[in-house]
């Protein structure tokens, strides 16, 4: 879209000469994500997605259940926060899976909800988590295992264990 007047005109400071859009639009659902919560995200994790206007049933714990709930994949992570702390992920479409809604229904700007599906705890431990208000389990790193045996080696000692003698 370009605004220009016939001939040529004075233009002041900050006039909106031209708006440049893409032809071909690949769609992405951005959502902004706690500070104590980014750590564990990472691109390609999935997403459950609400887009607000459609109709949707969610059944928490049952997902298999749920309607009118989307899926997506998180395709980047902002590496810095905004001025409100946040931090912003893009989602993009699960291959393979149900089709977003069409872009009459959730327009460019709709809010929408979205979950990032974490890694699979006990309920009990679950509870006990969320009441104590403790942030979500980082994936511990598998033990290398040695081909001779089988069993698991020691983690070796991180460089600043050793600087400051812990063990």
């Amino acid at each position: 879209q370009l605004n220009a007047a016939s001939g040529s005109a004075m233009v002041s400071p900050g006039t909106v000469l031209a708006v440049i859009a893409p032809e071909r639009v690949e769609r992405a659902v951005e959502l902004y994500i706690d500070g104590r919560d980014v750590p564990l995200i990472r691109p390609g994790r999935p997403v459950r997605l609400e887009f607000e206007g459609w109709p949707a049933i969610q059944f928490s714990g049952w997902p298999s259940v749920a309607h009118g709930m989307f899926d997506g994949r998180v395709r980047a992570i902002d590496p810095n926060a905004a001025p409100d702390g946040l931090f912003r992920i893009l989602v993009e479409p699960m291959p393979g899976k149900p089709a977003w809604p069409a872009q009459e229904f959730a327009r460019q700007g709709g809010k929408v909800r979205g979950w990032v599906q974490g890694e699979t705890v006990k309920v009990g431990y679950e509870l006990w988590r969320q009441l104590n208000n403790f942030p979500l389990e980082f994936g511990r790193r598998p033990a290398a295992t040695t081909q001779e045996d089988g069993k698991a080696k020691p983690a070796a000692p991180k460089a600043e264990d050793e600087a400051t003698g812990k063990k």
